[in-house]
């Protein structure tokens, strides 16, 4: 957002003329005979719109006098203000800034409010570039205040959206926004189309920081739109660029990629160094974050070459202030020696030394300065080696690492797989069922649990906190529980299986130091002959029966720490050929998918399930697959998914 203020600060200070012949051709007017009022007023618009000293000093020379002849005191409040800017071009700041203050002044005491409003904006833009916000932001506000009341133009805009960007850590954000705002609103009244891609990139910035994020994405899209209109193709880079750094900063790395390669290769094309930096460092940093390392070290190297040219070009320009400071001096020796020969002919040989002596100290300096440019460059050539070998181990290191981890998860699954019941031991106790079971991870949080007593057959679909590793090591100690209080315990009422697995796994969890917090929510049901007894931690129990849906809700508590806890309910129904039996996670309604990108929801499945409720188990299993990854689309999976169905 620097860039972009100090780009309308510049062209308000040092605007050029747009076609050099319009300049000959007011100069050619000024050789005919005109009287000394028009002479006046070209001469000022002249020196208004040049960049160079020598032109306003031509310019000056002639005004001036006009200006004190017809007491004309807005056009030598003009040509003071010029001056100012023109020694400021020149970084001469003090006295620029000197001239411009009672330029200032005198533009109170004749209440010219445009010019006014001009010089307090030059101040504003001066303060900002010297980083001294608080000032800035008290000048780019007179300079809004002091602008005449009626009507609107682009200047006033141009004013608002300067305020609006140099008030950023000096008020609220929400204000500073706001002042883009009326600018924004005022160019889009006025029709300003070339000024608008400018205020949408500006604004968007502000709403980003704000966390505004639809507002942000919406400007920048109406930036890329009508800059790609008008072929405005800095402002259009520019807002592909914002697109790409919105979505590098929501860890949105691999959508964020091609924006930021397509604003850097116009700018690697347009050789614009002062931009290449910070789209290099987001670029950089999002193929490291998508592992992309090739492309990562590929831009690092980049970003080191631009590094070194600016550091060359500050380096040569430095040498190049040295010489024309030094041009300067000798001019005005020369001109000095022009006016006093007699008096400088006696010490000419004096002179002449002296000359050669300051010669030589130039040359001494540039050779140094070049020197030492060599030198740093020498190091940096050796330091980017140095990098590039380390990237290059540790890419090594992290994919050797990366594949251990791998191996780790493979194993763990295997371990995870032989906790779960086999298809046989289902198969042989439940003649008519099916588990669907879809983990998020290659390891899951969530599992399905089926215990043969001597009554029947108990079964249940349970959810661990977390989802991969982390909820795989929950799901093995929420597993061991279970077992333990039918094996152990000799329990096989659901209700007092609950409440003895969340004492065991209290119990677990108390020998850490740590206080932890996971747990699991369940659906546990048994089966003796016709009788079907059911208990739950949160999650349901639904029955199938005559194409309608009972359902029973679990107790709205986990297996794990609760502060209200209470013993499980148990419920019994007596069941009828033909009923069917669901219980499930949440991981298949929590989906997020469809047109819309919305859940799943409950009440679906529940729909879905009737639709499918005539088929048999097998064909009900591949239904609620081919739904679920239809719903799912190319988006994530959010959670494990696991359905358990049963046909008495």
């Amino acid at each position: 957002m620097k860039y972009l203020i100090i780009l309308i600060s510049y062209l308000s200070l040092y605007s050029a003329f747009g076609q050099m012949s319009e300049a000959d051709s007011l100069e050619q007017i000024l050789e005919s005979e005109i009287d000394d009022k028009e002479r006046l007023d070209i001469l000022i618009y002249l020196i208004e719109r040049t960049g160079e000293p020598e032109k306003f000093a031509q310019y000056k020379s002639e005004a001036e006098p006009l200006a004190n002849l017809l007491q004309d005191q807005e056009a030598a409040i003009k040509i003071k203000y010029n001056e100012g800017k023109i020694w400021m071009q020149n970084q001469e700041n003090a006295r620029g800034m000197g001239l411009i203050q009672e330029a200032l002044l005198e533009a109170e005491e004749i209440k010219d409010s445009i010019l006014m409003s001009q010089m307090h904006y030059t101040i504003g833009a001066f303060y900002f570039w010297s980083e001294e916000l608080d000032n800035a932001h008290k000048s780019m506000l007179r300079s809004v205040e002091t602008y005449p009341t009626y009507g609107d133009s682009l200047r006033l805009a141009t004013n608002y959206m300067a305020l609006g960007v140099v008030s950023q850590n000096v008020i609220t954000k929400e204000d500073a926004l706001n002042y883009q705002l009326i600018a924004l609103e005022i160019k889009e009244r006025i029709n300003a189309v070339d000024a608008l891609p400018i205020s949408y990139n500006n604004a968007a910035e502000t709403y980003f920081e704000l966390g505004m994020i639809t507002e942000a994405n919406n400007l920048v899209e109406k930036a890329i739109h009508l800059s790609d209109s008008i072929q405005q193709l800095s402002s259009l880079y520019y807002a592909i660029f914002l697109k790409g750094e919105f979505l590098y900063k929501q860890e949105k790395y691999r959508l964020a990629i091609p924006h930021l390669a397509e604003a850097t290769q116009y700018w690697e094309d347009n050789e614009s160094t002062k931009d290449l930096p910070r789209v290099y460092k987001h670029l950089y940093q999002a193929y490291k974050e998508a592992e992309d390392f090739e492309n990562a070290l590929l831009t690092l190297e980049k970003s080191n070459v631009v590094r070194d040219t600016l550091f060359n070009i500050e380096k040569i320009s430095a040498a190049a202030d040295i010489e024309a400071k030094y041009e300067g001096v000798k001019k005005d020796m020369e001109i000095l020696r022009e006016k006093e020969e007699k008096e400088w002919a006696i010490k000419e040989n004096e002179l002449t030394k002296s000359q050669e002596n300051l010669r030589l100290t130039i040359f001494i300096v540039i050779c140094v300065v070049l020197l030492v440019n060599i030198l740093y460059l020498y190091r940096r050539y050796k330091s980017q080696r140095k990098d590039k070998e380390l990237i290059q181990l540790q890419k090594q290191q992290i994919e050797i690492r990366s594949e251990e981890i791998q191996d780790s998860i493979n194993y763990a699954k295997r371990i995870q797989s032989a906790i779960l019941p086999s298809k046989s031991l289902i198969s042989e106790e439940l003649e008519e069922a099916f588990v669907l079971y879809l983990p998020k991870d290659v390891v899951a949080g969530d599992f399905y649990w089926l215990h043969p007593t001597k009554k029947g057959v108990l079964f249940a679909a349970a959810d661990c906190t977390g989802h991969g590793v982390p909820g795989a090591l929950v799901s093995v100690i929420c597993n061991n529980a279970l077992n333990r209080s039918v094996r152990e315990f000799n329990l096989d009422k659901p209700s007092d299986i609950l409440d003895k697995t969340r004492e065991l796994v209290l119990s677990e969890f108390d020998k850490s130091e740590d206080q932890v917090k996971d747990g699991m929510d369940i659906a546990l049901c048994s089966i003796e002959e016709n009788k079907l007894h059911y208990s739950g931690a949160h999650n349901p129990l639904w029955i199938l029966r005559d194409g309608e849906f009972m359902e029973i809700k679990g107790d709205k508590q986990p297996i794990g720490k609760f502060e209200m806890a209470k013993p499980f309910t148990n419920h019994s129904l007596d069941l009828k050929k033909g009923d069917q039996i669901y219980v499930f996670t949440d991981g298949f309604v929590d989906q997020f998918g469809g047109e819309k990108g919305k859940k799943f929801k409950a009440k679906s499945l529940r729909e879905f399930l009737k639709t499918i409720g005539h088929k048999s188990i097998a064909d009900q299993k591949t239904e609620l697959i081919n739904i679920f990854h239809q719903w799912k689309g190319d988006l994530e999976q959010v959670d494990d998914v696991c359905v358990i169905g049963v046909r008495v």
